[in-house]
């Protein structure tokens, strides 16, 4: 699936022009094919590829979930930095019970949400392990269940981003599908138009749509007129 040729914006833009100029013309048009049931379509297929997410905004979304784990992920961070604390205070800070806590792995795990939520694994159950002798040092049965309740945010966190990652991939084909269609259908109603209005100037014109380079934003003519063949090549 190949990206469009021309913005969003444009495509959009022109079609919603393209749709009512055919529109106004319907009885001259039907003779190839482009008759009432085909323009409720194709402004069908605008209002669709409208509704689809921009690129952008998927961005933005995505940006937005990425803010939230990162809060999640600190969290976490913080509330294990407490536990190791605690471990310290209630068997000495160079004992081997202290240091059960895993350091190097928690350290290199503490800007990967997938990494940390294997770390928080043993984490957890370490703080299971020795809540009675925590408890005098502040881990008492709510800041275990919130610990328990940060790592389950921070998998599903985690879960939903890559699920909104894949959801985008196929969003963007679904774009870029639906866009190349509404300019296969443009150059079509537009080279119909041109051609049953060869010998009126004045209609002629309205079905002589000026498409924007996409390098140097000049104008190019959708199509010759007896080449919409090519414009598939672009779906």
């Amino acid at each position: 699936m190949k990206q469009p040729r021309y913005p969003t914006k444009t495509i959009l833009a022109v079609a919603r022009v393209t749709h009512g100029n055919a529109l106004q013309h319907i009885d001259r048009l039907a003779l190839f094919g482009i008759t009432p049931a085909f323009l409720d379509a194709f402004d069908s297929q605008i209002e669709a590829a409208d509704a689809v997410h921009t690129l952008d905004q998927k961005r933005v979304h995505l940006r937005e979930m990425t803010i939230e784990k990162e809060e999640v992920l600190g969290a976490v961070v913080d509330w294990a930095v407490d536990l190791r604390m605690r471990l310290q205070f209630a068997y000495g800070q160079n004992s081997a019970l202290a240091k059960l806590f895993p350091a190097r792995a928690f350290n290199a795990a503490r800007n990967s949400e997938a990494a940390m939520n294997e770390v928080f694994d043993a984490v957890l159950q370490l703080a299971r392990d020795h809540a009675t002798q925590l408890a005098p040092f502040g881990q008492d049965e709510t800041v275990l269940a919130d610990g328990e309740t940060l790592h389950e945010a921070l998998k599903q966190a985690d879960a939903e981003q890559e699920a909104e990652k894949q959801t985008g991939k196929s969003t963007t084909r679904e774009r870029w599908a639906a866009l190349n269609q509404l300019i296969h259908d443009i150059n079509r109603i537009n080279q119909t138009g041109r051609r049953v209005f060869r010998d009126d100037p004045t209609r002629h014109v309205l079905f002589t749509t000026k498409w924007p380079r996409r390098a140097t934003g000049s104008l190019e003519q959708d199509i010759p007129e007896e080449e919409i063949e090519d414009e598939e090549a672009v779906a």
